[in-house]
């Protein structure tokens, strides 16, 4: 038996949106809004060229990924040398330096370099690396990007869980492009950040024509273009239509002699169960037909069940809701105060979650299902039914399809 190894693609470089500058001997972060690459190793810079020529100075650029995992997450404290500490998401055991060597650490809420400071800051923070291929410039290297914005990570994470959810694999082209947005820090300071996105390319292409450009396109290909090239085509072979007559006539009639064969067939199937049924009319009780539907239909359910792809992280202990309108991808979690019809304050649990559709939309909670949903961290995925009422959409039903651990 072979051993299995783990391949390591070569790395071409790393994309970027923004850098560190020196200014005034201070460190200052310059965000760009547009994609720009750095290389490695002086012999990547053919590749670099290419970038810089086909990609440089855009906020959208076209990729692919080279597995179902491309989003890497972890808690991460650095100093100038690089990462001295980490501990990827959703695991309690990290790694860290000690005499140049890493060694197992535990990693809890409870670390002091998570512990923030006045400032809200931490010496531990959340960051992401995505690996993915940049099919303009070359499919046999993957480039790097390193993600500290955690709006940007939770909207790739969450989409990538979105499509594991139902059973897509990370295949064919997405574009990932940046977005200004609005953001307000911890302290009320606000700031123009750009914002991570990703959608699939095949995705925009299935709504780009009406419904009245799809009929128009549909008319064009009307009949008689099909005779023009039917024309052309009898032009370049001569068709003995002789032949072509003598064949149809034995098709029609062989046509005729099997439909024959079969209605008899089926007289004499008819009349034999007929007498058979009336034989054992009075013995036999009926049968309700819904029956056959009902058994049908859980099998089909069954086969839904079977196609989505999960794993140990995925509830699957009961029927699966193959309802994706259902699916919801919570982004943050506050209380709000609402009004009845008849003026009285109520205090509810809300969300703010992403659709199907990638929309921001938000849901009151019940009660008796907040405190599930206040065990649910980031991107984590709710099932759940909504109803609108008094202005606000309210969760009717609640079930956690996927449980992220909450980040202190």
């Amino acid at each position: 038996m072979k051993e299995s190894r783990k391949v390591i693609l070569p790395v071409a470089g790393q994309v970027q949106h923004g850098e560190q500058l020196m200014e005034n001997n201070k460190k200052k972060v310059v965000d760009y809004g547009y994609f720009i690459a750095k290389i490695r190793k002086n012999n990547m810079k053919q590749y670099l060229d290419k970038f810089n020529e086909i990609i440089r100075g855009s906020s959208n650029i076209d990729i692919k990924f080279v597995n179902n995992d491309p989003l890497s997450i972890r808690m991460e404290r650095s100093n100038q040398s690089g990462a001295v500490c980490y501990c990827l998401e959703n695991e309690s055991i990290g790694k860290q330096i000690n005499k140049g060597q890493w060694q197992d650490i535990e990693c809890n809420s409870n670390c002091s370099y998570l512990q923030k400071d006045e400032k809200g800051k931490s010496a531990c923070n959340r960051i992401a690396w995505l690996k993915f291929i940049i099919p303009q410039i070359a499919t046999d290297r993957i480039w790097l990007m390193k993600i500290t914005g955690q709006k940007s990570i939770n909207n790739l994470k969450g989409y990538i869980l979105l499509q594991k959810a139902q059973g897509t694999l990370l295949s064919g082209t997405y574009s990932m492009f940046l977005e200004q947005e609005e953001q307000t820090n911890r302290l009320g300071k606000k700031y123009n950040n750009y914002i991570l996105d990703i959608f699939k390319r095949e995705e925009t292409s299935l709504n780009i024509l009406t419904s009245q450009q799809k009929q128009e396109t549909l008319q064009e290909l009307t009949p008689k273009e099909v005779k023009q090239d039917n024309t052309n085509e009898d032009k370049k072979e001569t068709i003995n239509t002789k032949d072509v007559t003598t064949q149809e006539q034995e098709s029609k009639s062989k046509q005729t002699k099997a439909t024959t064969s079969k209605t008899t067939t089926s007289k004499k199937s008819t009349s034999k169960t007929n007498t058979d049924i009336s034989k054992t009319n009075s013995n036999t009780p009926k049968t309700d037909s819904s029956t056959s539907k009902v058994k049908a239909s859980d099998k089909q359910q069954t086969n839904d069940k079977k196609s989505v792809t999960g794993s140990s992280n995925f509830d699957t202990s009961d029927e699966v809701d193959t309802n994706w309108n259902n699916y919801y991808i919570l982004n943050e979690v506050y209380n709000k105060i609402i009004f009845d019809a008849e003026g009285n304050e109520k205090k509810y649990l809300a969300g703010e979650f992403f659709d199907i559709n990638d929309k921001k939309v938000e849901i009151l909670i019940r009660p008796e299902n907040e405190s599930e949903l206040l065990d649910c961290g980031e991107s984590s995925i709710i099932i759940m039914e909504t109803k609108a009422a008094m202005g606000n959409l309210f969760a009717m039903s609640f079930k956690i399809y996927k449980k992220n651990k909450k980040v202190a």
